[in-house]
């Protein structure tokens, strides 16, 4: 199997965070809040992590809240002028709309294991649900061989039928948030934008920049987007899988509950059921507790989890 290994600025981004909030890499668990109903998917024999395309996520403003923040920086610390940064957001917007922007897919996960918020902005409020506790240290080096990874397929060209890789960047990084992390969120900007200050100089001053050097500029906003969010969703303390291709493939595309949806192979590297990550199953404090520990509990011995730990939320709200 080929392998290549991920591009170095966006490597910089992963060890920035790492030499700064190590403390957010350092979970032993990391948990996603799921249904009563899709509970069952994350055990069956082809269950694998899929990442939502970022325009279907349940809150379709997030992307442009980290967007707005990296775009007042180029303002503040680059001299950009509000003109060139329009011009970058309908370079975007056009982008999206021709399928001609390589967007991200994200999967949501929380450091926070029994939370209140994200039970009921997750879990059917009549039905419950769980948070799925899996295992942090075993999924990263996990997503850190499936990101080396390099899937080739045959394309027709001018030249005839050839072998094409489509590599792409898979990545745990931790959300931060726009006023606690305010200074951090600027500092990693100075540092991921500055890389290339020279393309950023190029296309703030030129009248027809440079398509390549415009593209460049919104895949690294694009990527800051991605996990820079407002203050208010700080108490979901989230961690987010970020799954970037690096060109058009929807090959594995699948829609699941109506939404776009794209495996990220973390089964196929493991060579084991998806299940064998999970250390923690919580229940929530809503919905029928007693079915949903009973499933949870046939479910874990089913596919022998014994080690796997089930525990009823603390909570005493009733979804009522």
């Amino acid at each position: 199997m080929q392998q290549r290994q991920p591009e170095k600025s966006y490597e910089s981004v992963l060890g920035f965070l790492k030499g700064k909030v190590k403390e957010r890499f350092s979970q032993k668990v990391i948990y996603h809040y799921t249904s009563f109903r899709t509970f069952p998917v994350f055990f069956e024999r082809n269950a694998d992590l899929y990442c939502t395309h970022f325009a279907a996520l349940n809150d379709g403003a997030e992307i442009r809240q980290g967007w707005e923040m990296a775009i007042r920086f180029l303002n503040n610390k680059f001299r950009w002028q509000n003109e060139k940064c329009n011009m970058l957001w309908r370079y975007y917007q056009r982008g999206i709309l021709e399928s001609k922007i390589v967007a991200p897919w994200i999967m949501s996960f929380s450091s926070a294991k029994d939370s209140l918020g994200q039970w009921i902005a997750y879990t059917d409020r009549v039905e419950g649900g769980y948070s799925l506790g899996f295992n942090f240290a075993r999924l990263e080096m996990l997503l850190k061989r499936v990101a080396c990874n390099v899937k080739k397929v045959t394309v027709d060209g001018e030249d005839g039928a050839r072998n094409k890789e489509i590599p792409y960047r898979l990545y745990v990084l931790p959300c931060l948030y726009s006023e606690s992390d305010a200074g951090l969120i600027e500092e990693l900007m100075m540092d991921y934008f500055g890389k290339e200050k020279s393309v950023f100089d190029r296309v703030r001053d030129s009248e027809n920049p440079d398509n390549k050097d415009v593209a460049k500029i919104i895949a690294k906003l694009i990527l800051v987007s991605s996990f820079v969010k407002h203050e208010s969703f700080k108490s979901e303390q989230e961690i987010r899988l970020i799954f970037q291709p690096l060109l058009l493939s929807y090959d594995a595309c699948e829609f699941i509950g109506g939404k776009p949806r794209i495996k990220s192979k973390v089964a196929e590297y493991a060579n084991a059921e998806l299940c064998s990550l999970l250390d923690e199953i919580w229940i929530s404090p809503h919905g029928d507790t007693q079915v949903l520990l009973s499933s949870a509990k046939i479910m874990a011995a089913k596919h022998g989890l014994n080690a796997c730990k089930i525990e009823k939320s603390r909570s005493p709200y009733n979804g009522r």
